[in-house]
């Protein structure tokens, strides 16, 4: 090795932000399209930040930087190389005690104190390991880099081309899509709950809704099932598993590039995103929470993160700590705020063309926030088990069934031309405690308003994949084939 280059990479502990950046760029590499550049940069910002701030710190302890660098580093080592070694841990030695956090964190711990120990009474110089170390991130960051040059982001093949053709002639009225998301059918009511819904079915009914009967979502998981209705489409390619990073990158690639959409768009249509989503062009407004976006793909499987995941009710129930109570219970019900608030300004808003807009409830989804009067429910209530409790569930329903025709019939007063509404959730519930059938996951609400009130071609048990198919065909005479309605499971 030259013999400055040795002496530069002996006395410099690069490695403290080497780390970080090769952390990010190989996350960002392995979710390429799914997470955006500028939150990728402000994240390899953020933790180069905090590495070398730790450095400082720690340099006022041990008063050597090759001591304080090499301890920053098992503390970012810890943090990020903490989920795939617990997730290896699970899978090797399941309901085993050292998968458990009350013997990993006192173990963590012990290894800190115990390397802050041995790193403060060693002679050691750590030249060769801060060499060592200097190199190994120099070639990993290279050849991450050139993976990055030539990858190319994974897109979603829905294996159908639409030949949309141009509807000049057709009307077009101001088409309102409305998701409650986790709202369930009547069927599912009626037999786990022992709830007869049929009291805000009627109020539906009044206004001019059709409610198909028997309806059905066609994935049980909001993301995929919300793609598929927009894509026109079942979703290719996906392992059916939540979590996994390229069932979501294909769900994310539907939305991004939902037929349905870019049709409105080519008719005229002014898109508005009120929803939990982001498209081309229109970020969410709201907070992230349960769902997979920005740079959750890359921090989900940090230290941080996996205790927030896993050990957030402590931090509510035992430690208290106002911020994250405040932001773990409230996240929904400041969306739901954000997302209504953003709806209402929509309808009042002149706009010379059509309006298509997207609002996406996180209701009567749990945390059930309020009960059927509009009383708040207690923080301290809103824990894990709550969304167990079948009384706080459907007295949630009623609420979110006040808000939800407060908004419809806000639409309606407002539009001087009849609009189409169509109400509809995205899949059923899956909290329930006794064991259930499955099937009753897929059962949801779907209700559709139409100016001319003709709901020909609507049927029992159509599902959500066909509900715009049928309205593509009907009111913009298109020649859509109705497809299969299937349901398709997916795991956690």
């Amino acid at each position: 090795m030259n013999t400055s280059l040795k002496q530069f990479l002996e006395r410099n502990v690069l490695f403290v932000i080497l780390l970080p950046i090769l952390w990010v760029l190989h996350g960002y590499t392995n979710n390429l399209g799914l997470v955006p550049k500028k939150d990728t940069l402000l994240l390899a910002l953020f933790y180069c930040s905090v590495a070398l701030i730790l450095t400082g710190i720690l340099w006022l302890f041990y008063r050597n930087i090759f001591k304080a660098a090499l301890l920053t580093f098992l503390l970012l080592s810890l943090q990020f190389l903490f989920g795939p070694v617990h997730d290896f841990l699970k899978g090797s030695f399941p309901g085993t005690i050292i998968v458990k956090y009350s013997f990993l964190l006192p173990l963590l711990l012990l290894l800190v104190i115990t390397a802050s120990i041995y790193l403060k009474r060693s002679k050691n110089n750590f030249h060769r390991m801060t060499i060592y170390l200097n190199t190994l991130f120099f070639v990993l960051i290279t050849l991450d880099s050139f993976s990055l040059a030539i990858s190319r982001p994974k897109e979603q093949n829905t294996n159908a081309v639409f030949n949309f053709t141009p509807c000049d002639s057709c009307q077009k009225p101001d088409i309102y899509l409305i998701v409650a998301d986790g709202y369930p059918g009547n069927r599912q009511l009626r037999d786990l709950f022992d709830f007869d819904n049929s009291n805000f079915e009627n109020a539906l009914k009044q206004k001019g809704f059709f409610i198909v009967d028997s309806s059905m979502s066609n994935y049980n998981f909001t993301q995929y099932s919300i793609a598929s209705m927009l894509s026109l489409n079942y979703l290719k390619g996906i392992k059916h598993i939540n979590s996994n990073k390229d069932d979501i990158q294909i769900s994310h690639n539907a939305l991004k590039n939902s037929p349905v959409i870019s049709y409105f768009q080519n008719e005229g249509y002014t898109f508005f995103n009120h929803s939990i989503f982001d498209f081309k062009g229109q970020p969410s407004i709201t907070i992230p929470t349960f769902l997979t976006r920005k740079l959750e793909p890359i921090t989900r499987q940090t230290l941080t993160y996996r205790i927030m995941k896993d050990l957030g009710y402590h931090f509510v129930t035992t430690l208290k700590i106002p911020f994250l109570v405040k932001r773990q219970l409230t996240a929904d019900k400041v969306n739901n705020q954000k997302i209504i608030a953003a709806t209402q300004k929509t309808i009042h808003q002149k706009n010379n063309k059509q309006k298509f807009v997207y609002t996406h409830l996180m209701m009567p989804h749990h945390p059930f926030f309020y009960d059927s009067t509009g009383k708040e429910v207690p923080l301290e209530l809103l824990k894990d088990e709550f969304f167990f409790d079948k009384g706080a569930r459907i007295s949630y329903l009623k609420y979110t069934n006040n808000v939800l025709l407060k908004l419809i019939d806000e639409i309606l007063s407002y539009n001087k031309e009849k609009p189409v509404i169509f109400l509809i959730s995205d899949h059923g519930i899956r909290e329930i405690r006794d064991k259930f059938d499955p099937h009753y996951q897929f059962m949801n609400l779907n209700a559709v308003l139409l100016p001319d009130r003709d709901y020909d071609g609507l049927y029992k048990g159509m599902s959500n994949i066909n509900f715009f198919r049928f309205f593509l065909n009907k009111q913009f005479r298109q020649n859509l084939p109705m497809l299969k309605d299937s349901t398709i499971f997916i795991t956690d």
